[in-house]
This record gives C-alpha cells, structure tokens and sequence, in this order.
C-alpha cells in the first residue's frame, strides 16, 4: 500500500502545475508540487525565453536553474514523505516566495514539519540566481565596493536591529552576517542560520534592509545587479506614482500585506511579534516577519488575540522608504510640493498624538480616487516625517 501511495504522489507531482507568474522579460515561474492531507510540498519552475549568455540558451539556463530549485525544495525527498506524514501525527509545511527582476530570480523557501501541531523544524534556503547563466549571485555583488557595503549593513544592524530584538530570544546573533540573502520590492533580506539567529515562532530570524537605506553604496550602474533587481524604481523619487500605486493595489510599497485581508491568514503566515496594543479605536498589530520590521497593522477592537473575524483596517509604517518618501528624512514641504495641497489636515497635541501612539504634530490626508484608499502622511512638529498610513 506504502508503495502505491508513493507512486501516486510522484505521478501527481508530475502532473501538478498551477498558474504561472511572468516577468516582463518573458521568464515565468510554474507551481508545482502536491497537496496531501493537511501537508503540502511546493516549488517553482522556470520557463519561457530571455536573453542569456553567448553559447548557452533559455532552455539549457532553465534546466540547470530547475535541478538547482528542486534540490533546495528537497522536492524529492518530501514529496516521497508526504504519505508517511498523512497517516501519522505530522505535518509537512513546504512552500516559497518568488520575485523575478531583469533576468534575475529570487526564490525563498520555508520548510516547516510540525508533530501534533508542535514546530519541530523550521528551515529556510534562499536563492538568488542569474537567468543569464544559472548562477547563483552572493551578496558582495550589489555593491561597487563590496567591503564599505558590507560595513553599512553592519552598521543597521548594530545600532537600528539589534536594540530592538527581544531578550528572550534564545539566539540572536546578527553579526558575522551569514552568507544566504534575497530581494525583493522591500529590498535586501539577510537570512540567518537558526543556531546564530531564531525567531519567538521557532523560525530562522532574517532582516530585511530597504534598498533607500543602502542607497549610497548599490552598484547602480548600467545593467548593475541592484538595477535588474529593482532597486531604482524604489530609490526614484515619484510621490504621485506612490499615491496611486497605493490607491491601486491597496497596499504599500514592499509591506506584502493589503487593506481588506484576513487578520487570522496573515498572522498565521507572518507570525505576532508581540501581543496587539490597543489604540484609540482599534489595535495595533506587530508581526515577526522581517518586512514588517517599524510597521503595525490596524484592525478592530475585538479581544485581545483573536482575530477570526478581523480584516486588515490600515497599514501604518514608521519606517519606511520608497519612490521619494522617507521616514525621519522627508519633510512636509517636500511632499505637499510633490503631491499639492492635502484634501484634509489634521493637528495633534499631545493627548491626541498619545492616543494613536505617535509624536504630536501634522496629519495630511490624500484620497487616491473615489472609493479608494488615503494615504496619511504624519510630520511631527519640526515637520519631519515620522509615519506613513494607508487607511480605508
């Protein structure tokens, strides 16, 4: 019978390809993988045709990129699992994230095994990989000078991460950096090993740094690694596209969350931080994931951790940068030149500011369109920015 199901799962997986995701340099990824019981094995695969390197072709690039994320998704070795997990108490959690640039591909894999619902193992393997010729890329390569870009990182890491990390974790070493890394719209995203650095949850830590934040020392010449991974159209200032960007999609620049989601998915996906803190008319939700880091959630008042019937009410980021609006440098002028005068204004003294947790000072509202979401822009009384919302 063991036999059997074994080889239903690889006929399955075989034949198992779901919606593809495509670039605009004609590069898609397909989903594949199987879903069996309450356990699920999934990776992608690449295809279609791009421009690659002399002597070689999209197919030969595309077959040796193929094995490589197969054998990173250990796609073999679960899926040939998944049976045993189904007639036991355990469960295979095996999936990705994927962001495709200018013949770049990041892929970030999370394999989770739970018995009886309790986290035994959690194991993250990111990619980054050229498209032009199969090979993976290290992190020296987004900077024109690989030792100062590695020192500015260390820098954030010191003085802006490392005092904000709990003191009950039980491994939290940030530095010596760890050598597997990622991109994508948020910017650059360091993970760390599990024994140098782990999450509350159980997962490996990881901390994601904005691509604004490393401006000054990317290699952004023509056709540079940070350049096809997308970092200028987030360093370029364009506040209107911002606004109607958000208007658009209902979410804000590298936060992968959108106004209208279920509280309980997203937090099951992201993980708390911390318990929600209430504020004047709802609570405030920090989530553990690294691209959440400065951001919280706006959602009702319901009790305390339960959130089976809440939606995501806004999106509040006091660190934030992208497209020309940056925290604690942007000031007031500077955006009302870019995006005019707001269509609402609002002063905060001290007890209002107090009650929804900010410093006093100017809220500027503006609407992205007729039944769409605003975008709040609040300077604390030296007119700097210090927090970015998109509300309902």
């Amino acid at each position: 019978m063991m036999k059997r199901l074994g080889c239903l799962v690889l006929c399955l997986v075989l034949l198992f390809t779901i919606a593809r995701s495509e670039s605009s340099v004609g590069a898609y990824l397909s989903d594949r993988g199987l879903d069996l019981g309450h356990s699920r094995v999934h990776w992608p695969e690449l295809g279609g045709t791009w421009s690659v390197a002399e002597d070689t072709s999209p197919e030969e690039v595309a077959a040796a990129v193929n094995a490589r994320l197969m054998e990173a998704a250990q796609a073999s070795r679960l899926t040939a699992a998944l049976p045993a997990a189904m007639s036991g108490d355990s469960r295979i959690d095996a999936g990705y994230e994927a962001t495709l640039g200018d013949g770049l591909l990041c892929v970030v894999f999370l394999r989770e095994q739970m018995q009886k619902d309790v986290l035994t193992e959690s194991v993250r393997t990111p990619l980054v990989m050229d498209l032009r010729d199969g090979n993976e890329r290290p992190l020296d390569a987004l900077f024109t000078d690989p030792a100062a870009g590695k020192s500015r990182i260390e820098e954030i890491l010191t003085e802006e991460v490392a005092p904000q990390l709990s003191g009950y974790l039980a491994s939290a070493d940030l530095l010596p950096l760890p050598e597997t890394w990622g991109f994508s719209p948020a910017g650059v995203t360091l993970y760390y090993p599990p024994e140098q650095f782990t999450l509350l949850s159980g997962r490996p830590g990881a901390v994601t740094i904005a691509w604004t934040e490393l401006s000054d020392v990317l290699d952004l010449t023509e056709d540079s690694l940070p350049r096809r991974a997308g970092a200028v159209g987030c360093l370029e200032e364009n506040l209107r596209d911002l606004l109607s960007e958000a208007g658009e999609t209902g979410s804000l620049p590298g936060i992968p969350v959108r106004l209208g989601d279920s509280m309980a998915e997203t937090v099951s996906r992201y993980r708390l931080l911390a318990d929600p803190d209430f504020y004047e008319n709802g609570r405030y939700v920090e989530l553990e994931d690294s691209r959440f880091r400065g951001v919280m959630l706006m959602t009702d008042r319901l009790s305390g951790d339960d959130f089976t019937d809440s939606l995501v009410r806004g999106i509040r980021a006091d660190r934030f940068g992208a497209m020309g609006l940056i925290t604690g440098q942007t000031t007031l002028e500077t955006w009302r030149s870019a995006l005019g005068e707001p269509d609402d204004t609002v002063q905060l003294d001290e007890n209002q500011a107090d009650a929804m947790r900010l410093p006093p000072g100017t809220s500027d509202y503006y609407r992205t369109g007729e039944g769409m979401p605003q975008l709040r822009l609040h300077a604390d009384t030296d007119g700097i920015l210090r927090a970015v919302f998109l509300l309902p």
